[in-house]
């Protein structure tokens, strides 16, 4: 099949009302594509086309899984679900066009070329061997500088800059291309924050399941508390020992806004103290039992799936 000549380019053939995930991905390889033809043009979008790169998602057994085959008039990429589908644009702009999924961060890509044909072959994904496969951008200082995407208001000494959705979008390609399908996209993350919650919406718009940080369990650390305090202008305690009926006010605030982002959330369930000590040293009215401790800790969890539960209106959702 010619992929691109000095005068003929693929279309891209997408299904109509395809998701989001799968359109960013087929962005990806348009772009690979004009890249690696040196052309600014082509490799068009179609619905219609008899020939080109056709990318479809049928439903299957087996999740995440994909199938690419050549023939002489037309590429099939065929996902079983959205991320299987995903996975197979990028297998195909590696195996076939031999573009490294590191690329953007190696600064190697291939040398342009005038035509490419590629001969018929056929390859699958294998099974999966780990159910997630993830990523945490843990002290992510050196990606929150290299373009500023706003500010976050956090009693912290570090962590002040928000990294910018671009940057973050080249770290979710790179993941996706790795086949990767989990991000917890930065060290504190609050979702009542507009520039804190774009880097959510982007993990979710690729498709990506995302997680919190283990000291923001569902989605609020003790510096989300404090904020959410502070906005409402009322001043006590964080405490779930000795103010528990506030701290799960404040729990079902987050859970509802994390809600949005239905089945593609882990849950992180638990119970930090401030700047991730555990509980009894950053709670002077937690005992300090350990055995006590463990027994609010186990509470807390309890509780925090209590909630998720009520709010999502079922119990079928990932936690850890």
């Amino acid at each position: 099949m010619i992929v691109f000549s000095t005068a003929y380019t693929s279309p891209i053939i997408l299904q109509e009302n395809a998701p989001k995930a799968i359109i960013l991905a087929a962005q990806d390889l348009q772009r690979d594509l004009r890249r690696l033809s040196g052309k600014k043009s082509g490799f068009d979008f179609s619905s219609t086309s008899e020939q080109g790169i056709q990318i479809t998602t049928i439903p299957g057994d087996r999740p995440e899984s994909y199938t690419v085959s050549v023939d002489e008039s037309r590429v099939r990429i065929t996902g079983t679900d959205v991320l299987g589908t995903v996975y197979g644009i990028y297998a195909f702009s590696q195996q076939c066009l031999g573009i490294l999924p590191m690329h953007a961060f190696m600064d190697i890509f291939p040398d342009i070329q005038k035509s490419m044909e590629l001969s018929p072959t056929t390859f699958s994904s294998n099974p999966r061997a780990v159910r997630f496969r993830g990523w945490f951008l843990n002290d992510e200082d050196l990606l929150s500088e290299l373009k500023v995407g706003g500010k976050r208001n956090i009693d912290y000494p570090f962590y002040q800059a928000v990294m910018h959705e671009d940057v973050l979008a080249i770290v979710l390609e790179a993941a996706l291309r790795l086949e990767i399908n989990l991000i917890i996209p930065g060290s504190f993350i609050d979702i009542r924050n507009p520039d804190e919650e774009k880097l959510i919406q982007a993990v979710y718009d690729r498709g990506l399941y995302i997680s919190q940080h283990h000291v923001e369990p569902v989605g609020v650390s003790y510096f989300g508390a404090e904020n959410y305090l502070r906005q409402k202008h009322i001043d006590e305690v964080i405490s779930f020992t000795s103010n528990r009926s506030r701290m799960e006010e404040i729990w079902r605030c987050y859970i509802q806004k994390w809600a949005k982002y239905g089945d593609q959330v882990v849950w992180q369930l638990g119970l930090r103290g401030k700047g991730d000590q555990a509980v009894w040293l950053a709670d002077p009215t937690a005992p300090q039992d350990l055995e006590a401790c463990g027994h609010i800790i186990t509470d807390a969890i309890q509780t925090q799936h209590n909630l998720i539960r009520q709010i999502l209106g079922h119990d079928q959702f990932y936690s850890t």
